[in-house]
């Protein structure tokens, strides 16, 4: 036998012939056929993590085996031979069979010597199996002869592995790209946009509804600047901002409003774990004008509310102005008197036209940049200068590193008077008041009697009160202050407890 026949067989690229690794195996089984001078060959192949091995090729023979022939392994001879990962020489049959179990040929015709070959890759598991067989008149197999076909073995096992990762390869991939697709379609119908940024800046994807929002076209592959060159001007300068914060590893949210279109968006950057940026961006306009209706209908019927609560709080006054003044009617030498009278209940009348004319005005800020604790502080420093040292103790405790905050103070320095005056007086004689500045935030604890539940969801409805000479719009002016800051405030209270107030800012860096 020519060693260079052996070499057609190993040169033969599977991946190269047209039908792929069925193909090859074909063209093996046929080589193998000639090489050997057999009389007939046979190939089966096992699928993963399969017992059986089913027909994968076949040459020569006078009767063809059925298709769908299989050998079991650890039955029968190949079955064993697979089992043991050995291969081995079989002498003349007589008489034939065709019983694969006993016989891999299983054909009616003698056969005088034989090799069954399992194809073992070396790791993992027995693939499939090579048969060879030779018929009478033909000299019989020697150690040479499956010496070159466990060689042959060898290299068919390897094809066939490659070519089973190689499927495996394509089958995640199809099923990736499959996934995908099926991602993609989702995205684009969701009604947000979503737009993927590289670490050096470039979209890598984006979605049919950012390209809508945004104005992007064919915009992937480009910077994300050069994506938004068609976008709306009121939307550039917030997305670069959402893109900047990411970048830094922050999530930011951004809601930027064009009245004049009455369209409003959304618009948030989330930093990746590889180091890209994720842009969303909602159209939240339905929303906002939902938001800005309730606004409106609740502002109404405050209005309502407050309207009978001047009514009877102007009512009070005026019946000691027209009392005093009928008096000073009937008797002027009481006017002195009288008209004191007079005066203090106009004074009232006055006093309950600020509150109310503060509380109903929008708030106008002049921001500049403080510390929260330094604004806190000098309110704390007015506020015990005129405390009687017996009466309530007042402490502020700051905590870690204190941002710089755009405040208006005068706005917070009343803020924290009327939260002080609250605290002081629900305090019981000699109690304390602890106030905790912490980064942007502020708490005021007292050791009061606090509020019943009831109370505490009335605390910001304008004109609820508990004190006899409260206006009840004290709550509502402090609201508005913090929230005109972009802050919120916390109530915690529960009786015989005492209450918190924390007011929240957002600060600069």
């Amino acid at each position: 036998m020519d060693a260079i026949d052996a070499w057609s067989l190993i040169d033969i690229p599977w991946a190269s012939l047209e039908g792929g690794i069925d193909a090859y195996l074909q063209c093996m089984i046929d080589r193998c056929t000639a090489l050997f001078g057999a009389s007939r060959a046979s190939l089966f192949a096992c699928a993963e993590g399969s017992q059986t091995f089913q027909l994968a090729a076949q040459s020569g023979g006078t009767k063809p085996l059925p298709g769908d022939a299989a050998i079991v392994r650890g039955i029968g001879i190949a079955g064993a031979a697979i089992a043991n990962r050995r291969p081995l020489i079989m002498e003349e049959r007589q008489p034939p069979t065709a019983n694969l179990e006993l016989d891999p040929f299983g054909e009616a015709e003698a056969i005088t010597s034989s090799m069954i070959v399992p194809l073992d890759t070396g790791v993992g598991d027995i693939v499939g199996v090579l048969n060879v067989a030779r018929g009478p008149g033909r000299s019989p197999f020697r150690e040479n002869d499956l010496r070159l076909a466990m060689s042959l073995a060898a290299h068919i096992a390897l094809a066939v592995n490659n070519a089973t990762l190689i499927g495996r390869m394509d089958f995640a991939k199809r099923d990736a790209e499959m996934s995908y697709e099926r991602l993609r379609k989702v995205l684009d119908h969701l009604g947000i946009g979503m737009v993927l940024v590289s670490r050096e800046g470039i979209i890598t994807h984006r979605n049919a509804q950012a390209s809508l929002m945004l104005g992007m076209q064919e915009a992937v592959g480009s910077t994300f600047e050069e994506g938004l060159s068609n976008c709306s001007r009121i939307l550039i300068e917030p997305a670069k901002s959402v893109l900047d914060a990411a970048n830094r590893g922050e999530i930011k949210r951004i809601s930027v409003g064009d009245r004049s279109n009455d369209r409003w968006w959304l618009l948030v950057g989330s930093p990746q774990p590889d180091g890209g940026v994720t842009i969303a961006i909602e159209d939240v306009s339905a929303f906002e004008r939902s938001r800005h209706e309730l606004e409106r209908m609740t502002r109404l019927a405050e209005i309502g509310q407050m309207t009978a609560a001047i009514a009877h709080e102007i009512r009070n006054p005026l019946t000691g102005i027209i009392s005093a003044a009928q008096m000073i009617v009937s008797s002027p030498d009481l006017s002195f008197e009288f008209g004191q009278m007079i005066e203090v209940e106009a004074k009232k009348l006055n006093a309950l036209c600020d509150e109310f004319l503060e509380f109903a005005r929008p708030v106008t800020l002049k921001l500049e940049p403080s510390y929260l604790a330094s604004v806190i502080g000098r309110v704390i420093d007015q506020f015990c200068m005129h405390l009687p040292q017996s009466q309530v103790q007042v402490e502020l405790k700051i905590e870690g590193a204190q941002p710089i905050i755009q405040l208006d103070t005068a706005k917070i320095e009343q803020v924290m008077r009327n939260l002080l005056r609250n605290a002081i007086q629900a305090s019981e004689q000699g109690g304390k008041v602890l106030v905790t500045v912490r980064g942007n935030s502020a708490t005021i604890k007292d050791g009061g009697h606090g509020m019943s539940a009831e109370t505490l969801s009335n605390l910001f409805v304008p004109f609820f009160t508990t004190k006899a000479n409260g206006t009840g719009l004290g709550m509502c002016v402090v609201k508005k202050a913090i929230q005109a800051h972009g802050g919120d405030i916390t109530v915690r209270s529960e009786l015989g407890k005492g209450t918190s107030v924390t007011l929240n800012f957002e600060g600069e860096n």
